[in-house]
């Protein structure tokens, strides 16, 4: 992806975890929340163990290909910032990956990261997948669950600035990057 290679060019070596619940061929049964965070532990604990300091970026969750499927319009939801012509590429591109929708539903047995691990919220204004009134009240809860501020960017983009904006994003990454060493 742009933003990988974004970070790659700045000397920062990138893994990217291929969740399990997100796939380019379904599974069955579908694996779940429980699959994903065993996948990512993994990928994580190997870097830690190496003495490596980690740096996190997620987004959304993975793929949600099934919303890409229904029509154009649709489609566009991940890249309302875009013109058609620019953003159904995109859409369709990732419209090949299938997501488990029981990951919503499992039962999340920690939620520590925020409360170990210094955190950024980046606030994508013109989400209309996520709006704003939404993303400030996960951010609240992550404040209150982890007994700290979460200082939040904004950006005047849709969903997914990594593919629209890569620059602004790399520019932000090593902006929060400077903040915490």
């Amino acid at each position: 992806s742009t933003i990988q290679q974004s970070v790659q060019d700045k000397g920062y070596p990138v893994e990217v975890v291929g969740l399990k619940s997100s796939r380019e061929e379904t599974i069955d049964p579908a694996p779940g929340l429980a699959d994903d965070v065993k996948e990512a532990s993994a990928v994580l604990n190997r870097h830690i163990d190496q003495g490596k300091d980690v740096v996190l970026l997620m987004h959304s969750y993975g793929g949600m290909g099934d919303y890409l499927v229904c029509d154009d319009d649709t489609a566009m939801c991940f890249y309302s910032e875009l013109t058609k012509e620019q953003g159904l590429p995109l859409a369709q591109a990732a419209s090949h990956v299938y997501q488990a929708a029981r990951v919503f539903g499992d039962e999340q047995t920690y939620d520590g990261f925020h409360k170990l691990i210094p955190s950024s919220w980046i606030l994508t204004k013109k989400d209309v997948l996520v709006p704003e009134a939404a993303q400030r009240m996960f951010v609240a809860r992550l404040e209150e669950q982890g007994g700290r501020s979460v200082p939040v960017v904004e950006f005047d983009t849709g969903h997914s600035p990594h593919q629209t904006n890569p620059p602004l994003l790399m520019d932000t990454l090593e902006n929060i990057l400077e903040r915490l060493s």
